[in-house]
């Protein structure tokens, strides 16, 4: 029986260790005592609660030491933490309630609070139980290797996955344990926004954390981040206790340190800039064209084989694959944009890239090879196991050109099938195909409602004069 089935298991064992940490317990506790060393923190007082982010540690790690050097060289006594974080693989009706006699990692075990499970299992109609979705998830096992280093295992957990919720409900019965215990302290897991360009996802990043500092739940609500709803409980349970914004209850760094750098990392991958209503790009890459290619097969050849280096490192060993820039062509050192695409057996396992040229080519190709590997919505994360059978094909991207139009019929002679890759961006919401879509979508119109649906919006968006076009070739390698 697989183990995703198992309603009441013994040890919850490791998920994603060697995936998005380090499965040497040697070389992880390196990693974060690293990680907590660099980081520089003010004395902050009193500190019960923080937020960290709970993506590989390649990408989170630096940002994670932040929010936890704040507990270290408070008073070693024996520590209950609410884990709380999003649950991302299983659905979840309410907040899933982990019931295990503890949570194991390369560092050790961390008991459960048994007797609050049992008493949050009791309190009706929010808490369920649900090893289930506890089993895969990711976002609370990162957070452990932190604590355990920090609180050298002097502590229990109570885990905690929130699901389809309105966290206000849970906020009564969890201020009543916070409270009853003056040791307690809580674990939110989360990122922050996702998947858009740079100024866009600073904006929203920026007016969430000015939203939690501040301790503004209706601006909070509309905020984007995968664990939101945990914030929102946090922020609900701190309000009832009386800690307004001025109050070190959570973490003040959020603001400077942790929400700038976590802002950052979640939004590298383009540099748009929004003026008014319009898109503006920043020409640095070179201009080409199918009939005028940017670069040549062995060029092609040494991305391809970067992908490849990239996924290997990050998927055996939990380290980035460092490029030696200066050993490359110059158009790999160059900025540029680009898309990395796995399958496995002729069907996608992961998909993602850069619309816009922000850094060298041979880097972006590398970071998008582990995005697309580890941090696709739509796929669970790779496992090391799965590299022999998948390959992968890297499309180089052309500078977007903007397609002016002001009836649909106008765009569709625009397009070119088979040719044009299609960006489509409305206010916020934006979709791309690659050019490869043509070749499962090749009627202009059905191509372009479904990348209206792709980016959430009504599939005759694309017809309206608010949406923007841009177009785009692409070089394609494979392996």
């Amino acid at each position: 029986m697989s183990v995703y089935n198992v309603r009441e298991a013994t040890v919850r064992e490791p998920a994603v260790a060697g995936r998005f940490y380090p499965a040497d317990a040697p070389r992880l506790r390196a990693m974060v005592r690293e990680y907590l060393d660099e980081a520089v923190v003010p004395a902050l007082g009193q500190v019960r609660a923080v937020i960290a982010p709970h993506a590989g540690y390649i990408y989170s790690g630096p940002v994670a030491g932040y929010a936890f050097k704040v507990w270290e060289g408070i008073p070693q006594r024996p520590r209950t933490i609410y884990l709380m974080g999003p649950a991302h693989f299983v659905f979840v009706s309410g907040i899933a309630v982990g019931k295990f006699s503890a949570f194991s990692t390369p560092l050790g075990t961390v008991p459960v609070a048994g007797e609050l499970v049992d008493a949050l299992l009791e309190y009706d109609g929010v808490f369920t139980l649900n090893n289930e979705a506890h089993m895969p998830e990711h976002s609370l096992e990162v957070e452990l290797p932190f604590l355990q280093e920090v609180f050298s295992n002097q502590m229990r957990i109570v885990p905690l996955l929130f699901g389809h919720v309105d966290p206000m409900q849970a906020v009564p019965v969890l201020v009543d344990l916070v409270q009853a215990d003056p040791n307690a302290l809580i674990v939110v897991s989360s990122d922050l926004s996702h998947y858009h360009d740079y100024w866009t996802a600073r904006r929203l990043d920026t007016a969430l954390i000015d939203a939690i500092v501040a301790n503004d739940l209706e601006a909070a609500r509309e905020g984007e981040a995968c664990g939101l709803m945990p914030i929102l409980a946090l922020m609900g349970i701190a309000s009832r206790l009386g800690c307004g914004h001025r109050d070190c209850w959570i973490i003040a760094t959020l603001a400077t340190r942790l929400g700038t750098k976590c802002a950052w990392w979640a939004t590298r991958p383009s540099l748009t800039r929004h003026e008014g209503s319009s898109m503006t790009v920043e020409r640095e890459q070179a201009e080409f064209t199918a009939e005028k290619p940017y670069l040549t097969p062995e060029e092609g050849k040494q991305l391809v084989a970067i992908a490849r280096r990239s996924l290997e490192e990050t998927l055996k060993n939990g380290r980035m694959y460092e490029v030696d820039l200066a050993a490359l062509p110059e158009r790999l050192r160059a900025k540029g944009a680009s898309f990395v695409t796995l399958t496995q057996h002729g069907n996608l396992r992961g998909c993602i890239g850069s619309a816009i040229a922000h850094q060298p080519l041979a880097l972006d190709v590398r970071d998008n090879a582990v995005k697309a590997a580890l941090a696709d919505p739509r796929f669970p994360p790779m496992t090391a196991e799965e590299l022999p059978f998948t390959k992968i094909e890297v499309s180089v991207l052309s500078p977007l050109r903007r397609v002016d139009f002001r009836e649909p019929d106008e765009l569709l002679t625009q397009l070119q099938p088979g040719r044009d890759g299609v960006l489509l961006v409305q206010g916020l919401r934006r979709g791309l195909f690659l050019p490869q879509v043509w070749e499962k979508l090749p009627d202009k119109v059905t191509f372009l409602q479904q990348l209206s649906l792709k980016a959430g919006l009504d599939p005759d968006a694309w017809k309206d004069q608010n949406t923007e076009i841009y177009v785009f070739q692409v070089q394609e390698f494979h392996e």
